[in-house]
């Protein structure tokens, strides 16, 4: 069963949240290929700035994806990034968005 992530966030981000969840996606990406090239100072750059703007758009469940990689890049835990990583992209694929005033 495919597990689905419902949040609610402010409708004044409903124009601008389908930007954020496409730099996400595109990040993975280099994410993953950071990881293959043990740069744990981008993974650790990256985690650190998806952590506060999904923090900032209301996805914190996102948020503390990106904090795990964040400390886990900082000690250079591949398993734990590759698992974060999958993470991400799980919750990209899965995440439902209703808007409220």
């Amino acid at each position: 069963m495919v597990k689905k992530f419902k949040v609610v966030v402010n409708a004044d981000l409903e124009e601008l949240m389908p930007d954020l969840l496409k730099e996400v996606k595109d990040a993975l990406i280099n994410m993953n290929g950071d990881l293959g090239n043990s740069d744990f100072e981008n993974l650790t750059r990256l985690g650190h700035g998806f952590k506060g703007a999904s923090a900032t758009y209301g996805l914190a469940d996102l948020s503390e994806i990106f904090r795990k990689i964040e400390k886990s890049s900082k000690i250079a835990d591949k398993e734990a990034i590759r698992n974060a990583l999958a993470e991400v992209a799980d919750y990209i694929a899965n995440v439902e968005i209703e808007y409220a005033p």
